[in-house]
């Protein structure tokens, strides 16, 4: 009995927790997501993908660079019509457990640079803005990780705004 006991603790580990050598350290990921923004800004909210690329630099970090394009900004009432933004970032995640295999929770901080056609970052059309989030990601097969993310990005212009945004997406191992 005792060694059926051990084989199935064991049997569960090796389903609970990724072994190191299973993922690679490289990772580029594409995740659609939604933003909001503050009262500060012209624009609402916005649909967009994201695109990063992303190197496991250790067990608890991950560091992922990207860009970011929002072909339709959707204004508030009375206000024009819309416009795009666009931007590049870069962040670092920080794992609770990186090897989890199911919930490989983690704090996200970083910065991005965005642009648009029309002034819609707190009055401006340009933005330096830091990010800080949480998310987790799921690693179901050897090379695919699905994560989302919850995020929120800051800049300045006629006032201070916050961005709220959710993304969720994919990732694929190499």
């Amino acid at each position: 009995m005792r060694k059926w006991v051990c084989a199935a603790m064991v049997a569960l580990g090796a389903l609970a927790r990724a072994d190191e050598s299973d993922l690679s350290r490289w990772h580029a990921s594409l995740s659609p997501g939604v933003a909001g923004f503050g009262r500060h800004s012209d624009a609402r909210r916005a649909g967009y993908g994201a695109l990063r690329l992303g190197y496991l630099y250790d067990r608890a970090r991950t560091l992922e660079a990207g860009v970011f394009a929002a072909p339709s900004v959707r204004a508030g009432a009375g206000e024009w019509g819309g416009g795009q933004a666009y931007g590049v970032f870069a962040d670092a995640l920080t794992h609770w457990d990186r090897y989890a295999r199911w919930c490989d929770a983690y704090l996200l901080t970083g910065a991005g640079v965005l642009g648009s056609d029309r002034p819609v970052f707190a009055g401006g059309r340009a933005a330096f803005a830091p990010r800080l989030g949480v998310g987790v990601m799921s690693h179901p097969l050897e090379r695919l990780t699905l994560r989302v993310d919850v995020f929120a990005q800051g800049f300045a212009g006629r006032g201070l705004d916050i961005a709220p945004a959710v993304e969720a997406g994919l990732a694929w191992h190499f």
